[in-house]
């Protein structure tokens, strides 16, 4: 219907904003395939538009730095000093441990034991008036 739509129907401006869907499809395609993002329903694992929104800008960021790096891999065009086009580190927080380096962080990071001896505290005593706190000592 000609009232819904900004433009005419195969003009040369609709045409041009048509081709735009095939960018949009492009990208949305790449969220979805398995070997890029793999985004699907149920990927995330909570509800709620603010916090969905954030994860998608995430996925869209990591898809957008993974393009980024694969055009210039690909030309090598861009400034390889730039931040974005670094190599992941390969240490990202974590590491197995075996069995003796976990005792050893285990010991190193040990709390501290709960006081349990009666002598620094006050103790109370039987008296006249149903029990006084005495002084250790």
């Amino acid at each position: 219907m000609k009232h819904s739509q900004d433009e005419y129907w195969g003009d040369r401006r609709w045409t041009a904003s048509w081709n735009r869907r095939t960018y949009v499809e492009g990208a949305f395609g790449n969220l979805k395939n398995p070997d890029t993002e793999n985004t699907r329903r149920g990927y995330f694992r909570f509800t709620g538009l603010p916090l969905v929104t954030l994860a998608m800008a995430f996925a869209v960021t990591a898809s957008n730095v993974r393009q980024l790096r694969n055009w210039h891999q690909r030309t090598g065009a861009g400034d390889p000093a730039h931040p974005l086009l670094q190599a992941e580190p390969e240490f990202h927080g974590y590491a197995l441990l075996t069995a003796e380096q976990a005792a050893g962080v285990d010991d190193a990071f040990r709390p501290p034991l709960p006081r349990t001896s009666s002598s620094s505290r006050p103790r109370r005593t039987a008296g006249a008036s149903g029990g006084e706190l005495v002084a250790p000592g």
